[in-house]
C-alpha cells in the first residue's frame, strides 16, 4: 500500500491481495457471524453501517474487476500459446478471445463467465460478430495442448478446406 500525492489531493494505491483482505475484513465487520450491530458502527468504525456496506460493495466490485482482468489476460496468453502451437487464428475482443474457423462460420468467442447472466451477455457479444460463444472454466487460463485440442474438436471445424492434422472429428 502506498499514498499517492497529486495536485488535487491524496489517494491510496493497493495491491490486489491488500484489496482482497480489505474486502474480507469489511465483510466480516458488516456480515460475519460476529458482525457489529448497526448502532455500534459510528462509535467503533466512524461511519454508519450503510456507509460501510457501500464501501464493501465498491471494494468488492474493484476486486472483481481486477480479478476478471487478470483472468482475461491469462486466457489471452493461453490462446496465444495455442495459436503458436496449433496454428489457429485468434484475436482479442474486449475481455474475450475470438477463435476463427471453429464452432461457427464467424468463429467462437470464448471467455471466463460465471452464471446465466454473464453467459447471456457473452452470447450477446458474439452475435454481432456472427460467432458462437463458449464460457470456459478457469482451467483454460493455462495452455494445455490436449485440453485445447479437445475443446476445439468439440466446437467443430468450420474453416475452409481440410481441418488441421491434430483435429479430432466427432464420432457419429
Amino acid at each position: 500500500m502506498r499514498i499517492i500525492e497529486t495536485e488535487s489531493g491524496r489517494s491510496v494505491s493497493l495491491e490486489q491481495e491488500e484489496l482482497r483482505v480489505l474486502h474480507q475484513a469489511l465483510n466480516e465487520v458488516c456480515n460475519g457471524p460476529d458482525a457489529i450491530e448497526a448502532w455500534e458502527f459510528p462509535p467503533r468504525i466512524g461511519v454508519e453501517r450503510d456507509e460501510a456496506l457501500a464501501l464493501l460493495k465498491a471494494v468488492g466490485s474493484a476486486y472483481d474487476t481486477w480479478k476478471r482482468r487478470d483472468e482475461a489476460d491469462a486466457l489471452y496468453r493461453a490462446w496465444q500459446e495455442a495459436a503458436t502451437d496449433l496454428g489457429v487464428t485468434i484475436r482479442q475482443v474486449g475481455d474475450a478471445v475470438l477463435v476463427s474457423d471453429f464452432g461457427s462460420e464467424g468463429g467462437m468467442l470464448c471467455a471466463v463467465r460465471r452464471g446465466e447472466e454473464e453467459w447471456s451477455a457473452l452470447r450477446d457479444e458474439a452475435e454481432p460478430l456472427g460467432a458462437g460463444s463458449s464460457s470456459v472454466g478457469t482451467t483454460y487460463l493455462r495452455y494445455d495442448r490436449e485440453s485445447y485440442i479437445d475443446m476445439l474438436s468439440d466446437w467443430g471445424w468450420c474453416g475452409g478446406g481440410a481441418p488441421p492434422s491434430w483435429y479430432r472429428a466427432p464420432s457419429e
